[in-house]
């Protein structure tokens, strides 16, 4: 764990203070804003679009790192992997948010370098399938098996624990997060009628 993180009052405060302002940030922006951009299809709303999503999946890890690290745990900011399916760009912004989010609480260089091709395989494979047009639902079991399965290849090693029952801890902890990713692109779907599946 980076010795700057540490689970004392005055960096907990300080998480919780970011986490409001990103909250009142995110709010600010609407959902037909941040689809506008999306179609206007320039590198700058691709960036801004780039920059919210990375803001909000190291904001939730923050606000949920008690239970996001270590042998047992469950990632809600992976559900954003999901949103891939519908804005292909943010595959790598989406690798580097989980990289740069194991600086929290994640356990070494593995982790970090580990996290950045976790979530290019788990971003890329929601991608794969908007691009293929399947059916939304399938975000999760991608969504589950990504982590579920790659993470413990480092993660035993460091922790002493078997690769299968790390395998069954993370898949059972990514269930809600693969869950909360499909509800979200299909809110998208519905709310702004972006159709890139079937389901």
């Amino acid at each position: 764990m980076c010795a700057f993180f540490t689970y004392n009052g005055g960096v907990l405060k300080n998480a919780y203070g970011f986490f409001q302002l990103f909250v009142a940030t995110v709010l600010s922006f609407s959902v037909s804003d941040i689809v506008m951009m999306n179609k206007q299809k320039s590198k700058t709303s691709k960036l801004t679009i780039s920059a919210l999503v990375m803001a909000m999946y190291i904001a939730i890890m923050l606000a949920t790192q008690s239970f996001a690290f270590g042998a047992y745990q469950v990632r809600v900011a992976t559900g954003l992997y999901a949103l891939a399916y519908v804005f292909p760009f943010l595959v790598v912004p989406l690798g580097l948010a989980n990289s740069l989010s194991n600086l929290i609480g994640g356990l070494g260089i593995l982790d970090i370098v580990g996290g950045f091709g976790v979530g290019i395989v788990t971003a890329g494979g929601a991608y794969l399938l908007g691009a293929a047009r399947l059916p939304k639902g399938l975000v999760i079991p991608v969504i589950i098996a990504g982590p579920g399965f790659i993470v413990p290849l480092w993660l035993s090693p460091i922790t002493g624990i078997p690769y299968l029952p790390l395998v069954a801890s993370l898949c059972i902890g990514q269930t809600l997060p693969g869950i909360l990713g499909y509800v979200l692109i299909r809110l998208l779907a519905k709310w702004e009628r972006i159709e890139a599946g079937n389901l």
